[in-house]
């Protein structure tokens, strides 16, 4: 099913209501599908904060198809949550427009059910292009079987839910993220996230310490 936007008024909302309607009217439909996290350092943390699948990982763009490589590794029939823009974000649209392009064109080959996730607000001089990237996405996406879903709204952009680089997520709002791809994407509607979601304090700010004598926190390179 499509997520397509015919004009100010059609929302993701309807598509989602449409996909309910569906799987109502055939119990196949119904089943959960597996979520698998593609794409730069927000896909990666909101990973590991839900507990579930994926190969995102820090410094992604969308600049010389750097995600071709995570799109062989989707496994079959599971729904792609792939996060991106954000470390391109900063960069006028209109010169990021063939990038896009090609990456469209790779994730339509996979065949795979992609939801992207664009870049959110960011609390940064920049914001204005995070903007500026997050419509055309929406746009362009609107006419392709990738449903799009957008990071800006009023409680995603409180300094609250995020982390002191004003680009990140803390824990809570990894999880506001992943209830908010859900609520706009029918794709990511069908995934069913752990039943016990792990005490896990991600953020993508930093990596994992090294097992060493003296350990220390790096913080991703964006």
């Amino acid at each position: 099913m499509r997520a397509r936007s015919n004009g100010p008024g059609a929302t993701v909302a309807s598509v989602v209501a449409g996909a309910a309607f569906m799987c109502a009217a055939s119990a196949s439909r119904c089943e959960a599908a597996e979520g698998f996290f593609i794409g730069d350092s927000i896909a990666a943390a909101a990973a590991q904060t839900i507990g579930m699948r994926g190969v995102a990982h820090h410094s992604v763009s969308l600049r010389r198809n750097a995600i071709a490589p995570q799109f062989e590794r989707v496994p079959k029939d599971a729904v792609a949550i792939m996060s991106l823009g954000l470390n391109d974000a900063a960069i006028p649209v209109h010169a990021m427009r063939h990038d896009i392009e090609v990456v469209i064109e790779g994730a339509l080959r996979t065949g795979a059910r992609i939801v992207w996730v664009g870049p959110p607000c960011v609390l940064k001089s920049w914001d204005n292009r995070a903007k500026e990237m997050d419509d055309y996405l929406r746009r362009r996406l609107a006419t392709t079987s990738i449903q799009y879903v957008s990071l800006r709204d009023a409680q995603i952009c409180q300094p609250a839910m995020r982390t002191r680089d004003g680009e990140h997520f803390t824990d809570a709002g990894y999880r506001y993220v992943w209830r908010k791809v859900q609520r706009d994407s029918s794709y990511a509607a069908e995934v069913e996230p752990p039943k016990h979601l792990p005490v896990i304090h991600a953020s993508a700010e930093t990596r994992p310490k090294a097992r060493r004598r003296h350990s220390q926190v790096r913080r991703y390179e964006e």
